[in-house]
């Protein structure tokens, strides 16, 4: 990612987007899983906790949107702790 010129002390300011955006997309992705497959709640949480690149769950989570089944899903969220 391109981080944009800023003003002096405004690093605290782009660190604080970029958790919020990464916890948003952990929250979103748990949601997800919740729904879809309530048996992988836990792992789905576990997973997400662990990822902090908001790029690798915001992909992760559109795969999970089109996996055909909970071993796929599973695969799936494990590869987060790779």
């Amino acid at each position: 990612m391109v981080k944009p010129l800023l003003v002096p002390g405004a690093e605290g300011l782009v660190e604080g987007l970029e958790k919020g955006e990464v916890q948003t997309l952990q929250r979103a992705l748990v949601e997800f899983v919740q729904v879809r497959f309530p048996i992988l709640t836990e792992l789905a949480q576990r997973q997400a906790q662990f990822c902090k690149n908001a790029e690798m769950l915001h992909t992760v989570a559109q795969q999970l949107y089109a996996v055909p089944d909970v071993s796929a899903a599973q695969r799936l969220l494990a590869s987060l702790s790779e």
